[in-house]
């Protein structure tokens, strides 16, 4: 036998091995990218749904701006589909009084059946119930003013994508979601968002450059005005910089929070202690905390999408 018959003879195994490796490399390939092209896609576009999750702090006193900013939700999300968008918006609403909160889910549901709410293609409305959540025992022996923190990183751990779960781990029918949170927004129940906020949002979202896309507000606190006196109602240029930033005027990637272990809206008592504003610039610390996990991955639209109470 030649040596060149030799050779061959020997190799054949290792070709063999280094093809069936290359197909079965090729076939995992193609099954990713089925599931990408698959991914979330409604016959009706065939575009990926961007799914949106915002979490709603409110408390009873705030009924009547809760029902103008449902509607306003409502409204915007079937404008951003209506122009060709897909975007689905999870809203998930609670109390966060310390007073009241056990009793969010009636609170919400009554007012939504007074209000015959339905959800519907373009938003769906998540109520969670609060009757067994001890926020005393979530917040621990923190005694300073929270301002709805306690509840929003409870949310965040159990209603958008869980992250820590420090309460309730033993409660998995908590965490089984009807919902996916790719996106997630964090406001109060008095405020109001643009018509196209979701609309211009979209364009943004879908380029998958950024972990934060934040835009300008109208300020509810007084600042200052073009007659050099401060005023509310004032169009404020955001900045992710304290005391240019709000909780509503940013949106952020759920999985870059999962990767950011410093971003949480409820810190430690030892990290509390290094910020001079304690809770009251936590919507800052939250975000620069975030910002400071990735580098260029944030955007500021210059344009105005909030209305801040």
């Amino acid at each position: 036998m030649s040596n060149f018959k030799k050779l061959r003879k020997n190799k054949f195994p290792y070709v063999r091995i280094i093809c069936l490796c290359i197909f079965f490399t090729l076939w995992a390939l193609a099954m990713r990218l089925l599931r990408v092209i698959t991914y979330e896609r409604t016959p009706a576009t065939g575009k990926r749904v961007t799914n949106i999750c915002l979490v709603i702090r409110t408390y009873p006193k705030q009924a009547s701006s809760l029902q103008t900013l449902m509607y306003n939700l409502v409204d915007s999300a079937a404008a951003a589909n209506s122009n060709g968008k897909n975007v689905q918006v999870n809203a998930i609403i609670a109390d966060s009084d310390e007073e009241t909160y056990r009793d969010s889910k009636s609170f919400i549901t009554n007012l939504m059946d007074k209000m015959k709410l339905q959800p519907n293609k373009d938003i769906s409305f998540v109520v969670p119930d609060l009757s067994k959540f001890d926020m005393l025992k979530y917040k621990g022996e923190q005694n300073r003013t929270d301002y709805g923190y306690v509840l929003t990183q409870h949310l965040m751990d159990n209603y958008v994508n869980p992250k820590y779960r420090p309460y309730l781990r033993n409660q998995p029918h908590l965490l089984q979601q009807p919902y996916s949170c790719d996106w997630v927004m964090v406001t109060n129940g008095d405020n109001l968002f643009t018509r196209n906020i979701f609309e211009r949002l979209d364009v943004y979202i879908r380029q998958n450059k950024y972990n934060i896309i934040a835009y300008d507000f109208v300020s509810g606190h007084k600042r200052g005005s073009r007659d050099r006196t401060n005023r509310i109602n004032q169009h404020l240029v955001t900045g992710l910089k304290q005391s240019f930033i709000d909780l509503s005027a940013y949106i952020f990637r759920t999985a870059a929070y999962e990767e950011c272990d410093l971003a949480t809206y409820f810190p430690t008592e030892e990290v509390l202690k290094n910020q001079k504003w304690g809770f009251h610039q936590q919507d800052f610390f939250f975000v620069d905390a975030l910002n400071r996990c990735f580098t260029n991955r944030a955007m500021i639209i210059p344009e105005v999408h909030l209305i801040h109470q």
